[in-house]
């Protein structure tokens, strides 16, 4: 750790935290490391309601962890989110 975080840093990585302090937003990042899917394919192969994985989705989209859709309605992760995401959570 390099030091006490400003208010804006601290709130910044206390929103992360809530962001993905969640199993299905994990399984969700995970699933995406392999490839490009719809919030419909993501919802079957985690078992969790269409509608509930379309809000976690729109989680990650604003934490910068997960992409719009594409033009056939895809999600992937953003490149190097998931980077930006440890070292937001390795306070560097």
């Amino acid at each position: 750790m390099t030091g006490a975080l400003d208010v804006p840093a601290a709130r910044l990585l206390a929103t992360t935290l809530r962001a993905v302090a969640h199993a299905d937003r994990l399984r969700v990042i995970s699933t995406l490391h392999g490839a490009p899917a719809t919030g419909s394919a993501l919802a079957v192969a985690l078992h969790v309601e269409r509608r509930q994985m379309l809000a976690h989705l729109r989680v990650l989209r604003r934490i910068g962890v997960v992409n719009e859709p594409d033009d056939r309605g895809r999600y992937a992760l953003v490149d190097g989110g998931l980077d930006r995401l440890a070292r937001l959570l390795a306070h560097d």
